[in-house]
């Protein structure tokens, strides 16, 4: 389960302290257009995986493996060095693209037309919960202080917390009954819930991190931390998007049972 980026903004403002830039200084212009460049390279790769999933089936699941696993080194070492962020933040974001592409690839197969329109809805709902944070953030409507930053990182741990412990505890009762306790959670309410609490922690991220990303602006990052910035709002749009697609399918679901 992804839970935002709060450690790699926090090396990223290591990076900005008691530097003396000669260069160009970040802008939220910068940002965008960068933003915008990753965002866009991971939706087009989605769309070659869905295209190959489409064609060639479930042998496409080497890609998902393959782009999750990379997607985390990289993640890793930005989070570490975020001034890598210049020359890795592509590479990232088309192994996102492989990732997610191959989900909705697999929905595709599984479902048909039904697959590809819940993960167009999931990608119109993304982009409107994107775009609405936006402008609501960007008019001062929403503020990001220190109640919202521990509210945030309250909730998380605490879904970090929880999610370990039904892990162990789904686990336990695999091994002993052979009943999968996720199965029944995701087709309760309480699954239901779940995910909904999900996309708004997921949307709270994606405000966040506008908030921080101004941050490094105002503390004198120069152009070169725009890439890190961008890679940061691209990781929690993303993780949007897998929420959303992910309570979509929860209510497919218990519709399809019903």
């Amino acid at each position: 389960m992804k839970i935002g980026n709060n450690f790699a903004f926090r090396k990223a403002y290591e990076e900005v302290v008691n530097i003396d830039y000669e260069h160009e200084f970040a802008t939220a212009k910068g940002i965008g257009i960068k933003t915008s460049i990753l965002l866009g390279i991971t939706f087009l790769t989605s769309l070659v995986l869905i295209a190959l999933t489409t064609i060639f089936g479930i042998i496409t699941l080497a890609f998902y493996i393959v782009g999750g696993i990379a997607g985390i080194i990289l993640q890793i070492i930005m989070n570490l060095n975020p001034r890598k962020a210049k020359s890795l933040s592509i590479p990232y974001a088309i192994c996102e693209g492989l990732t997610v592409g191959c989900l909705c690839g697999i929905l595709a197969a599984a479902f048909g037309d039904v697959g590809l329109q819940i993960a167009s809805i999931a990608l119109l709902a993304t982009l409107a919960i994107f775009l609405a944070s936006t402008f609501l953030y960007s008019r001062g409507i929403i503020r990001v202080n220190n109640r919202f930053r521990s509210f945030l990182l309250v909730i998380s741990l605490g879904i970090i917390i929880l999610s370990l412990g039904f892990g162990l505890l789904s686990l336990i009762v695999f091994l002993t009954s052979g009943q999968n306790l996720y199965t029944l959670y995701y087709f309760s309410g309480f699954g239901l819930l779940g995910a909904i609490i999900m996309c708004i922690v997921a949307t709270m991220y994606v405000i966040f991190s506008f908030s921080v990303a101004d941050n490094l602006i105002e503390a004198g990052a120069d152009k070169d931390m725009e890439w890190y910035a961008a890679y940061a709002i691209t990781l929690n749009v993303v993780y949007l998007f897998i929420e959303i697609l992910r309570l979509l399918l929860i209510l497919f679901s218990r519709q399809s049972r019903d």
